[in-house]
């Protein structure tokens, strides 16, 4: 099964939104990745297995995968993609030549989020994937972190997003104190890559897994400050390698430095 080799430039994250097309006639694949090649990095997989791969492996912004397929068809791709912690964020459009309404029906069930009929034209594609992007950008920004709950309405995120991200506070609560814990203990500890962890945190919430540990430990600190803990004891209980580190994270993110912190409360 062929699979698009990955340039270095889509194992870190460039500007560009990453696109994975999942399709096994080669015209339609390079159709769709010309149309989006100047707004979008994409690559491509033949079959659905291999997509399922490459997905995991790169964890794209975004995946359009072909509904009839050799192998494992699209519904089977969307239903195993949505079961997985790493893709379950991951925004489908599922292409179909069918317009009937059973078909539609089936990918709603695996909650796809579009449905495009064979032939469409370019300004359709793009517009549907602009949506969808946009849409997922307005998801992230609803995203808090106050004393390292995520404050989330009820159905913003699926079942397994949900899971993900309360496995990640509560493995940051647990390990925030020890300063030498940073984004690859966190990754080893979730059970996952360092490149899966970063894009599925940056999907979901538009941070970096550095600034979300360092927002925990920072708001961990500031309840620390107003229960009365001493000054000199809580950098080093919250994970930060010296004071003065400490007291110009703190500055930045609250406005005033611990020891005015302190006074004013």
């Amino acid at each position: 099964s062929e699979v698009t080799q990955t340039t270095e430039e889509s194992l870190t994250d460039t500007q560009q939104e990453l696109v994975l097309i999942i399709d096994d006639n080669p015209d339609m694949r390079d159709y769709i990745s010309e149309v989006l090649a100047p707004n979008y990095h994409c690559i491509t997989a033949d079959r659905g297995e291999a997509g399922i791969e490459l997905a995991k492996a790169q964890v794209p912004d975004l995946i359009i995968c072909d509904i009839m397929m050799p192998g494992i068809d699209g519904y089977e791709v969307a239903k195993r993609l949505r079961h997985d912690i790493i893709t379950s964020h991951i925004p489908l459009v599922l292409l179909t030549a069918k317009g009937d309404k059973e078909s539609r029906i089936q990918g709603w069930n695996e909650n796809i989020d579009d449905y495009m009929t064979k032939p469409f034209d370019e300004e359709e594609l793009r517009a549907r994937v602009g949506n969808i992007i946009a849409l997922r950008s307005l998801v992230q920004s609803k995203y808090k972190l106050s004393t390292g709950e995520p404050e989330t309405q009820a159905d913003q995120y699926n079942e397994v997003d949900s899971a993900f991200l309360e496995k990640l506070m509560t493995t940051i609560q647990e390990n925030y104190w020890d300063m030498t814990f940073k984004r690859e203990q966190l990754a080893s500890k979730m059970a996952i890559s360092q490149r899966q962890l970063h894009r599925k945190i940056k999907a979901l919430t538009n941070k970096n897994t550095m600034d979300i540990l360092r927002e925990y430990r920072l708001n961990m600190a500031k309840r620390k400050i107003l229960s009365g803990k001493q000054l000199g004891l809580i950098a080093d209980e919250c994970g930060f390698s010296s004071s003065s580190h400490f007291s110009q994270c703190f500055k930045t993110k609250f406005g005033s430095s611990p020891k005015e912190f302190k006074n004013n409360h």
